[in-house]
């Protein structure tokens, strides 16, 4: 293991990680008193190297990041959501070329989202230490016992990946792996997120149209993301759900509902447009889409209840997680209304369960 802290030990194995074909990426960051993850460690393994880069120690890190843009190299995550949006948050690279081992394990009859330990413990029998997982990263100098966690959590990637490639076998399941890690659904959420601007907050209409429901919501999280603060220093859930039941109709009346802790008082420009936003949101109430309190017919309850049992079914045979093929409310949406832009229609999922839930809705 090797802690690279310095400007030329970086150089010195950037080079020796550029001639690999596969390495294992793991991060390590903070985000508690922020909306976007801080990086403070990123992992990088492979068979011949085990190296810890502290992005705390002022490196310019340009040749780093095009090894993530590096397409020859495989880079294998566990659960990347996170780590990538750590990266991209640093460095407004967006890494290709990876594999999910958690995703993986879905493709093997896993199913539900498993953790590292577990996947590690269950594929080559070792039992990871996970007392460290919360950690301060950010604070310095780490103790030695923090960095052998850190290295731990990539140094068994590689060979998941090796191991779930065996397990998977079916060229069409691997096909349809492929096709999944190619268009990551978050990937272009983050980049919405950074291209928010503040002027994006006052257009009032679009929150409640949009995010019917939803809008305080929306825009709490806006708040978060242009501030890069959490979203409960904002304006914590309950607020959210009394405004909502309430439905204040002036000033006095929203300030009694807010605490005067929460970030949403402190600056007032941002105030006035929430202000604006909950009493539009309570005068538009026609505005509030209804199909979601629309009740099922007998026929629908029964549909979904079929395709239910079809989803079960199609994944125990295919041994796919049930949760990446399809959710309830995508069923449920899709009964509704057969046009509905649910993620079974689309892709390697409307080969493995798509084509079955259009053929049941149309069977006479």
């Amino acid at each position: 293991m090797q802690i690279i802290d310095t400007q030329k030990k970086l150089e010195n194995n950037i080079q020796l990680i550029d001639s690999e074909k596969i390495i294992g990426v793991d991060t390590e960051f903070v985000r508690e008193k922020t909306y976007w993850p801080e990086l403070s460690l990123i992992q990088i393994v492979s068979e011949s190297l085990e190296l810890i880069i502290d992005i705390q120690s002022g490196l310019d890190l340009t040749k780093l990041w095009e090894v993530f843009r590096n397409e020859k190299i495989l880079k294998v995550f566990h659960s990347c959501k996170q780590d990538i949006e750590a990266i991209y948050h640093l460095s407004d690279v967006i890494p290709i070329s990876v594999y999910d081992t958690q995703i993986g394990a879905m493709f093997c009859g896993y199913n539900e989202p498993i953790s590292y330990a577990k996947i590690v413990e269950d594929f080559l029998n070792v039992k990871l230490d996970k007392d460290l997982q919360y950690s301060e990263w950010g604070k310095r100098p780490l103790k030695k016992e923090m960095y052998e966690y850190a290295i731990n959590d990539a140094k068994y990637l590689i060979r998941l990946q090796k191991l779930l490639e065996q397990k998977i076998g079916n060229d069409q399941k691997k096909y349809w792996l492929d096709e999944e890690f190619s268009d990551f659904n978050f990937i272009e959420e983050f980049k919405k997120r950074k291209k928010l601007k503040k002027s994006d907050l006052y257009n009032v209409e679009n929150y409640i149209i949009e995010h019917n429901g939803q809008e305080l919501k929306k825009f709490r999280e806006d708040v978060a993301i242009l501030k890069n603060i959490p979203r409960k220093f904002i304006l914590s859930d309950k607020e959210i759900h009394n405004i909502q039941k309430e439905k204040p109709n002036d000033i006095n009346e929203l300030n009694y509902l807010i605490d005067s802790r929460s970030y949403i008082k402190k600056d007032k420009d941002i105030y006035k447009l929430f202000a604006n936003l909950v009493f539009s949101a309570n005068d538009h109430t026609n505005l509030v889409n209804k199909k979601h309190k629309i009740k099922l017919t007998k026929q629908q309850k029964n549909m979904i209840r079929e395709l239910d049992f079809k989803l079960i079914e199609t994944s125990a045979d295919l041994q796919i997680c049930p949760y990446l093929l399809a959710s309830k409310l995508d069923i449920k949406t899709f009964v509704q209304n057969n046009d509905a832009n649910v993620k079974f229609l689309n892709g390697w999922r409307y080969d493995a369960f798509g084509k079955l839930a259009i053929k049941s809705v149309q069977k006479p």
